[in-house]
């Protein structure tokens, strides 16, 4: 026997994780993992049947065994990693508040501490939908580490979210947004030539500061590109 409509409304947290969690069904280059967070088991389960009949094309979903540490039961569905995921998303989003209700989305992306709306543009930025742009989080601690490592810095930390570039001259925190060639983040970011400014910020002239003469930062809007000599790739950041 099915779900009536909205039989689970109110059991369902207004919540979805992307990208958090390990898949099973391949490895985390190939597979997102999207998860759902149910108050109790017995709601997580039927959310979890309501999606198995879904015509939303998906590779697997399953209950987590155990509560979180909040006392929530975690439903997993896992998407093959590719560019029409956000579609895919969307889609199950809209069949699932066929059960729930229509709610307020709000959705965490791995690595990111903030929340975003479900339909905000910026949450495309931070999930990764091409296999061959996946990087593992210690892969990209090395390698941004090694990107580095021919600058004037004295320091470089970085956590989940930000940079901290230390030099002779003070400290800078910056907000990590992507690594990967120039023209490739521009496209993602949706910047155009109207985005150009002329003026140098004083972000822009403490982090040419910091870095060196081998280094270029370009600013581009809301965000600046730091390239260093005879480099293929750039290293996107924004102010905090």
């Amino acid at each position: 026997m099915g779900l009536r409509h909205e039989e689970l409304k109110g059991l369902i947290l207004p919540l979805v994780s992307v990208d958090e969690f390990e898949p099973k069904s391949g490895t985390v280059e190939e597979v997102i993992v999207v998860a759902f967070f149910a108050e109790d088991e017995l709601p997580a389960y039927d959310l979890d049947d309501f999606i198995d009949k879904s015509v939303v094309e998906f590779l697997d979903s399953e209950v987590s065994p155990n509560p979180n540490d909040e006392g929530q039961f975690v439903v997993f569905v896992e998407f093959k990693r590719q560019p029409n995921f956000w579609m895919k998303f969307y889609n199950l989003i809209e069949d699932v508040e066929n059960v729930t209700g229509e709610m307020d989305w709000q959705v965490q992306p791995y690595l990111i501490p903030e929340l975003f709306d479900l339909h905000d543009k910026e949450l495309h930025n931070y999930v990764i939908t091409r296999e061959e742009d996946y990087i593992p989080r210690a892969e990209f601690d090395s390698t941004v580490n090694e990107y580095m490592e021919d600058s004037d810095l004295l320091a470089f930390e970085q956590d989940e979210t930000h940079l901290k570039l230390s030099g002779a001259n003070g400290t800078v925190v910056v907000e990590y947004v992507g690594f990967d060639y120039a023209d490739k983040l521009v496209e993602k970011l949706e910047l155009t030539e109207a985005h150009i400014g002329f003026q140098t910020s004083a972000l822009e002239t403490a982090l040419r500061g910091t870095l060196g003469r081998n280094w270029v930062v370009n600013s581009i809007g809301d965000y600046y590109f730091i390239t260093k000599d005879g480099a293929d790739k750039t290293l996107a950041v924004k102010g905090v």
